[in-house]
C-alpha cells in the first residue's frame, strides 16, 4: 500500500467518483441561492420589525413629552404666582 491512495477513487470526498461534480456544484449553488433567499426574506422582515417598533418608541416618547408639558405648564404659572 506504499505510495499509492488507500482508498478507490481517490477523490477525497463522501460522494465517490467526480463524474457528478458539475451536478453536484449546481445542487450547491441552487441551496446556496435558496439559503440566500430566505437569508434576505429574514432580514427584510427584521429590518420592517425594528423600523416600526422605533417608530412606535418615538410616537410614544412625543406623546409622553405633550403630556408632560400640559400637566406641568400650569403648575409653572402657579409657581411663579407665588413670587418665587
Amino acid at each position: 500500500m506504499r505510495g499509492g491512495s488507500r482508498y478507490k477513487g481517490a477523490s477525497g470526498g463522501a460522494g465517490g467518483g467526480g463524474s457528478n461534480g458539475s451536478a453536484d456544484e449546481h445542487n450547491v449553488e441552487t441551496d446556496e441561492e435558496a439559503v440566500s433567499n430566505t437569508t434576505k426574506q429574514k432580514v427584510a422582515a427584521a429590518k420592517q420589525y425594528i423600523e416600526n417598533h422605533y417608530k412606535e418608541q418615538m410616537k410614544i416618547l412625543q406623546e409622553r413629552k405633550e403630556r408632560y408639558y400640559l400637566i406641568s405648564l400650569p403648575n409653572v404659572h402657579l409657581f411663579f404666582a407665588n413670587g418665587a
